[in-house]
């Protein structure tokens, strides 16, 4: 997601009086650009036998308790939006925190099993959590989420390309949209 895109999006959520995280969590610069210690950081945290994807869900975790123990802000209306590898982030995170209003996950990977069905990915491998196929996959873990709301805008394969969502539960909306004006449009009447 664009820097214009996700300040749009935040303008969006603050207009109904929601307070809206969007995290940079480890590894992760307050750009969104992948830090060139991606892959150090990704054998790093399975040396230490955790994930990478699991580490950047409890920064947003620790984020999302910061925020509700703030005064001014109302812990009831918190949303949590990303993109990309955040975007994974922002699902298993909201999956597990029961406090957050609802999710936005965008330009992110839509299975697992694309890491499996590919010769040639380019979504990173820090999103890889071993022996995931085992126990679940990434429409399982929106799953989790409901009966809050989860919105999937543009969904990709491993490969980054388009993909249709398949498995979506019925707490999610799924979005294809070309363009930040449409997406914003489908935001409004969703919140």
């Amino acid at each position: 997601m664009s820097g214009v895109d996700q300040w749009l999006y935040v303008n969006v959520l603050s207009l109904r009086r929601l307070s809206c995280l969007l995290p940079s969590p480890t590894g992760v610069d307050y750009r969104g650009f992948i830090m060139d210690g991606e892959s150090t950081a990704f054998f790093g945290a399975l040396h230490l036998q955790k994930t990478l994807v699991g580490m950047r869900v409890q920064d947003v975790r620790s984020a999302v308790a910061y925020l509700s123990s703030r005064p001014e802000i109302d812990s009831k209306r918190i949303t949590l939006a990303d993109g990309g590898t955040g975007g994974v982030v922002a699902l298993h995170a909201a999956a597990l925190e029961p406090g957050l209003k609802a999710v936005t996950s965008i330009n992110a990977l839509a299975s697992y099993k694309d890491f499996a069905e590919t010769d040639i990915y380019t979504v990173r491998q820090t999103l890889i959590v071993p022996r995931v196929f085992e126990s679940f996959d990434l429409p399982d873990v929106a799953a989790l989420i409901a009966p809050r709301p989860v919105t999937i805008i543009n969904p990709i394969d491993a490969a980054h390309r388009p993909v249709t969502y398949t498995g979506a539960p019925s707490n999610a909306k799924i979005l294809r949209a070309a363009s930040s004006d449409v997406i914003l449009n489908s935001l409004k009447a969703h919140f």
